[in-house]
């Protein structure tokens, strides 16, 4: 997205504009963990966006203002100052009272042996590494790079704080947050940023690191063992802890460092305890929408960005990554992870259940047979967050939490195939003249006598009543708002090279249910036209009828003559389908 003069404005690649407000660290428990409020606008021209803009912009800080005041004083938003009288009180203590002050003295002692302790580890394998190294003194003799003395402590400190690096203070915190009373959870960036820069300025006081008390030991071993280990942090925490620990090459060191930087760009800071086998579905998604090779204006993108677009419009013919490309990058983010759980004795990757699609495995697997889905199946997706509540309008986000529902093509195809156990290419040819009513029964009508319309066959031709679900949930007011007669009822289908309407947005369902775990290899989204003939016998509805309404239809001799039953017996039956889990009504959002 673009900038606009307005703060605050955007405009995406497709014209429509949004607004977008970063939330604040501390609220971001309150929105889902997200760290921007984005609201599509709706609209492509500016000084019509500038005027909605300001009416949403007023929303969300009211929205923000809320979420402020149910903070309480205890959860405030982290200061500069509040920072510093936490690390004062905590390497310093109370000067009034001398338990206090005796107390903080440990604590100080602590930090610097745990800290200075840090710095020797480090110097002793910058050394180790340079064992090998030579160098010529004056008197022409040997010197051994691990005879160079080791930097004070507090020196090195003092000018790590200097060019304004905290993060050597950084490995302290969670006690100085448990010392606080500050919240149990994940800290933000900020948060973390300024408690570590008030805690390095305390150490360097003279009344910290000359106390008495506070002298650094001469082996940190001890300290070492007896501090906690650090929270698992963020992928990018996982990262740095796992290059730590396997000292990798350069080269996989980087490639792990790409896979580390487009999950940030697709998911954020998120806690490594809250990522799921989902998030690497989706990122294995994301690579597998975007070209092997971008222009130059593609790859100034952010990978988020991308992934937005080519999931929208498709690569086209542009050839795809390899899957041994796309397992290099999901691997390396399961290595990652696997290095975290091993040191903190934690189980459960998930990454590692993450499958490969397209990967050659020395065999050919044979293609099953395709099974209708199952009740569970239908509840587990009609109870998605596409349908309940998401986290975003791009298709990754749709199978996130959230609070938006869009209504859109991915959104009504789902609902129509399992309501009347319709083709998706039927459904996508659908004109808006094709959504019609007569004697107050309103039905889709399936024919091929529009153009780049087809049928499978002459029996698919056919009237198929909408069942009154579809109606409460506003399915006609969204096939025909702004809409000519001429005009498709699904806004995004277009013809690929081999004439199909249908093609991408056939894609986005399959990918939507493998999303949400229904990856298996059966269960497809043709499923819902088998679980459609299913629900008819279930109901009661005859062969003759359920076979009429989804395309079946042979007429013998006798029943060829005429066109079936008629459109008021069709509508009594597609009624006695109870559809139980189907989402109930929500207020929707239409989709840019």
């Amino acid at each position: 997205m673009k900038k606009t003069k307005t703060p605050g404005l955007y405009v995406h690649q497709n014209g429509v504009y949004y607004l977008r407000r970063e939330i604040p660290e501390a609220l971001r428990s309150q929105f889902g963990g997200k760290s921007e409020w984005k609201q599509s606008l709706g609209v492509r021209d500016y000084e019509a966006a500038k005027q909605l803009f300001a009416a949403e912009d007023a929303k969300w800080q009211a929205r923000k203002k809320v979420a402020l005041a149910a903070l309480g004083p205890d959860a405030a938003p982290m200061t500069a100052e509040r920072a510093a009288d936490i690390a004062a009180e905590f390497l310093l203590g109370n000067r009034r009272d001398a338990a206090s002050v005796r107390k903080a003295s440990d604590r100080a002692a602590f930090a610097l042996a745990f800290v200075a302790g840090h710095i020797e580890i480090e110097q002793t394998a910058k050394q180790n590494q340079l064992a090998d190294d030579v160098e010529f003194g004056p008197d022409g003799t040997v010197a051994d790079a691990r005879a160079m003395p080791f930097p004070d402590p507090i020196e090195a400190l003092r000018q790590e704080f200097e060019r304004g690096d905290y993060s050597r203070a950084s490995i302290i915190l969670p006690e100085v947050r448990e010392f606080a009373g500050l919240p149990d959870k994940q800290p933000g960036r900020r948060e973390s940023r300024l408690l570590a820069e008030a805690l390095l300025a305390e150490l360097l006081k003279p009344e910290v690191h000359k106390n008495p008390t506070s002298v650094v030991p001469a082996t940190w071993a001890a300290q070492l063992a007896a501090a906690p280990p650090p929270a698992c942090g963020t992928m990018r925490d996982a990262y740095e802890l796992w290059k730590e620990f396997q000292g990798p090459s350069s080269q996989t060191a980087g490639e792990y460092l790409v896979a580390v930087n487009r999950f940030h760009d697709l998911f954020g800071d998120m806690p490594l305890t809250a990522v799921t086998a989902r998030h690497g579905r989706i990122f294995r998604d994301a690579h597998m929408a975007i070209p092997a090779y971008l222009t130059k204006d593609e790859r100034r993108l952010s990978f988020h960005d991308l992934y937005v677009h080519f999931d929208r419009v498709g690569r086209e013919d542009r050839p795809a990554l390899s899957p041994a490309s796309i397992k290099k990058y999901v691997g390396g983010l399961s290595a990652i992870i696997s290095s975290v759980l091993e040191e903190y004795d934690l189980d459960g990757n998930p990454m590692a259940r993450i499958r490969m699609i397209g990967e050659k495995r020395g065999r050919v697997v044979a293609q099953t047979e395709r099974r209708p889905f199952t009740d569970a199946h239908m509840h587990k997706i009609f109870a998605s967050p596409m349908f309940t509540g998401c986290a975003g309008e791009a298709d990754f986000r749709r199978c996130l939490p959230g609070e938006e529902v869009y209504a859109d093509d991915l959104y009504w195809v789902f609902l129509l195939a399992a309501a009347t156990g319709a083709r998706i290419e039927e459904l996508g040819q659908l004109l808006v003249s094709d959504v019609r009513t007569e004697k107050g029964i309103h039905y889709l009508w399936l024919d091929n006598l529009g153009d780049d319309q087809e049928l499978k066959t002459d029996s698919s031709r056919r009237r198929v009543p909408l069942h009154p679900k579809l109606i409460e949930l506003g399915f006609l007011e969204w096939a025909r708002r702004g809409r000519q007669p001429d005009q498709r009822v699904f806004r995004d289908v277009k013809l690929n090279s081999n004439e199909k309407l249908t093609h991408n947005l056939s894609r986005r369902t399959n990918r939507y249910l493998d999303r949400i775990g229904i990856d298996e290899r059966n269960y497809v989204f043709h499923s819902f036209r088998h679980k459609f003939k299913d629900e008819c016998r279930d109901a009661g509805i005859s062969k003759e009828i359920h076979d009429q309404l989804t395309g079946h239809w042979r007429p013998d001799i006798g029943s060829k003559y005429g066109d079936g039953a008629p459109l008021t017996r069709l509508a009594r039956e597609v009624a006695k389908l109870e559809l139980s889990y189907f989402p109930a009504p929500v207020a929707r959002r239409e989709a840019a």
